[in-house]
C-alpha cells in the first residue's frame, strides 16, 4: 500500500536517525518500530504493526536505553504507509519534545545551518 503523493509533498529537511520508536493507539496499543529519518513535521520508520493512513497514535522518540518514557513524545497521525514502513506527521507536542528534536535533528543533519532555518517557518 503506498501513498506517493504524501511523500512528494514534503516540505520539511529529512535527516537519517537510527533508533527506536514505540508507536500507541487506543485500538492496537503500542507497538515498537525502527526509526529511519526525522524532520521537523514528522517521523517515518520501519513499521509492520496495523496501523493505517488516517490512524490517530502517540509516537515517542526513544533517545536513551532506558525503559522508562523519555524522549521525544508527539502525537500524531499516519500520513501514508508502504511496503518499507510508516510515516506519521506530528500533530502536537510539548515544548521539551519540540526543543529535544530540534537538537537531535540538528546533531544528526549534514547542515545544521538548514534545520535552524527551518525554524523560521511554523511547523504545527
Amino acid at each position: 500500500m503506498t501513498d506517493e503523493s504524501s511523500a512528494n509533498r514534503r516540505t520539511r529537511i529529512r535527516t537519517n536517525f537510527l533508533g527506536v520508536v514505540r508507536i500507541s493507539s487506543d485500538e492496537w496499543g503500542t507497538e515498537t518500530a525502527e526509526c529511519e529519518n526525522l524532520s521537523l513535521r514528522g517521523v517515518f520508520a520501519k513499521y509492520y504493526g496495523r496501523l493505517r493512513p488516517g490512524d490517530l497514535c502517540r509516537v515517542e522518540i526513544v533517545l536513551s536505553d532506558a525503559e522508562s518514557s523519555g524522549g521525544i513524545v508527539a502525537r500524531g497521525r499516519v500520513a501514508r504507509r508502504t511496503e518499507e514502513g510508516l510515516g506519521v506527521e506530528f500533530l502536537e507536542m510539548e515544548p521539551e519534545s519540540f526543543i529535544h528534536l530540534e537538537r537531535l535533528l540538528e546533531w544528526n543533519s549534514d547542515d545544521a545551518d538548514k534545520i535552524a532555518e527551518e525554524l523560521t517557518n511554523p511547523a504545527f
